[in-house]
């Protein structure tokens, strides 16, 4: 038989004696043969049924996947561990992820830390290479990295992660599922995150320009102590398509000191049943950087102490030309714990300028469908333009100027229905509509999932899956500004935008 250089050479290696580790994990050059058998010649296997090129049983199983991450490190020919599933990992210690790096697993994978252990503050389920920088009693002691720590080009995706059962109380800075200080072409997608005690996903650094082009997109995230997303001091971040539920203390996405911002297509949550407890959905603060381009659209916000904030400190130009468009804000309750000033509202500016916030529809606000204030700014001129809102069943004002000798909405072709306080604090509209939306069914519910904010109408309303006619039509069809693009929207449209977030969509109400 004849057997050509490639089989030879794959039969000589198979041959080698093989060297284990103390927990059985097997060692040296021979996982990378086994997936050149498997044609994945650039893929590490980690499994839990022996099959892996290294294996978890069930106990510190961070040593496997550590040794996989490190022989990936260390192999300009590899790329990729894969977490092979169904499988739960143990950890007892932080997963090490190096640059270049990708870490994705089956969706019936889990890695989970050990119940009870004891672990200090800020320190991560999964981290980059680098000094232990979580190991401070503050959120402000040694959590910051270097320049040397900063990691470039990661991908993590696919698996199940979570804290389990610790001895700590929710909202403190323990447990945060991953933490990195200096990231760049960060991308984490896919993921089920769940059971924090602090935040899901922490990037801080030093100084700006250490963390670029980051991305989160995909994910499930549900019950953390803190924040879901608490990111900082990077350019060009990108959030789209994740569902965050039951952030306990703070914000759904925090978001501080970055510039060129996109964040859509977003649900976040807190139970309308229990006690309000958390911030924002989403909240921009930046108050050192300037925020550069920032847009926020098509998301799904209810349940939060506040839907949508951002907060500029004391000088506008901070924050600058933000756009809010096509978001839905049901029912943010009262929250007024710690008594932070912005901790209510649909939309909450809290010294921005000249933020565009048009076709979002804001039901059922706690306070004000949409503030604003400056605190202890001193600058004059400051503008928000409203346009093509619905703004409708708030308990305090639809528009609240807090600070009309320096700051002046300008709104137009909303619709302001059912303030308890009022239309407008110091402000007015020539344009604006004062009526029953007419939306698709009642608002008074706490199942988010019932609420349906698209607009009745005899021509055709779009209920999920097909278009269906109602005995009415809603005044906010055809109401939008005569400027305002329509395109999007279908036949027969009017050859006007509908007010509202379904306005220049493919799913606005026909007439």
């Amino acid at each position: 038989m004849i057997i050509n250089n490639l089989s030879f050479f794959l039969f000589f290696f198979l041959l080698l004696p093989v060297s284990t580790d103390a927990i059985g994990n097997e060692t040296g050059t021979l996982p990378a043969v086994y997936m050149l058998l498997s044609g994945n010649i650039d893929t590490i296997t980690v499994a839990g049924d022996g099959s892996g090129d290294y294996n978890c049983v069930g106990d510190n199983d961070q040593l496997a996947i550590n040794q996989a991450l490190d022989q990936v490190a260390g192999d300009p020919g590899l790329t990729t561990v894969y977490l092979k599933g169904p499988m739960t990992c143990v950890i007892e210690e932080p997963i090490i992820i190096s640059s270049n790096t990708k870490l994705t697993g089956d969706a019936n994978v889990k890695v989970q830390l050990k119940d009870h252990t004891d672990w200090p503050h800020n320190k991560p389920l999964i981290a980059q290479k680098g000094g232990e920088y979580w190991d401070g009693d503050s959120l402000s002691d040694k959590i910051y990295g270097t320049l040397d720590d900063a990691i470039s080009n990661v991908e993590i995706s696919g698996f199940e992660l979570t804290a389990g059962t610790q001895d700590a109380s929710p909202g403190s800075w323990y447990y945060i599922l991953m933490i990195f200080y200096g990231a760049s072409d960060l991308t984490v997608h896919d993921m089920h995150l769940h059971h924090s005690y602090g935040d899901f996903i922490r990037i801080m650094s030093a100084t700006f320009g250490m963390n670029e082009r980051v991305k989160f997109y995909n994910n499930l995230m549900e019950y953390s102590g803190h924040d879901g997303l608490y990111l900082g001091y990077i350019s060009d971040l990108e959030i789209y398509d994740n569902q965050i539920y039951s952030t306990r203390t703070n914000d759904g996405i925090r978001v501080g000191q970055c510039d060129t911002i996109s964040i859509h297509g977003n649900t976040v949550g807190n139970s309308l049943n229990n006690v309000p407890s958390g911030y924002a959905g989403i909240n921009i603060d930046n108050n050192e950087v300037p925020v550069g381009s920032a847009e926020i659209y098509e998301n799904y916000i209810y349940g939060k102490g506040g839907g949508i904030v951002l907060e500029a400190g004391s000088t506008k130009n901070f924050v600058e030309n933000v756009h809010i468009h096509h978001n839905r804000i049901f029912k943010t309750p009262d929250n007024t714990a710690g008594g932070d000033h912005f901790l209510n509202g649909g939309i909450h500016i809290h010294g921005a300028h000249n933020t565009l916030i048009e076709f979002n529809t804001i039901e059922g606000s706690y306070k004000d469908g949409i503030v604003f204030e400056i605190g202890a700014g001193t600058e004059t001129g400051y503008q928000t333009i409203v346009r093509n809102n619905i703004i409708s069943n708030s308990t305090g004002y639809g528009l609240n100027n807090l600070d009309s000798d320096k700051h002046s909405f300008i709104s137009d072709y909303n619709n302001i229905y059912n303030s308890s306080a009022g239309n407008y604090n110091t402000g007015s509209s020539a344009t604006d509509i004062h009526v029953d939306p007419l939306y698709a069914a009642s608002t008074d519910t706490n199942d988010p999932d019932a609420v349906d904010l698209h607009l009745k109408s005899a021509a055709g309303r779009w209920d999920g899956s097909q278009w269906v006619s109602d005995g009415h039509t809603s005044p906010c069809i055809d109401s939008g500004d005569p400027a305002s693009p329509y395109a999007n929207e279908p036949a027969p449209n009017g050859g006007r935008a509908n007010i509202g977030a379904y306005g220049n969509t493919a799913e606005a109400s026909k007439l």
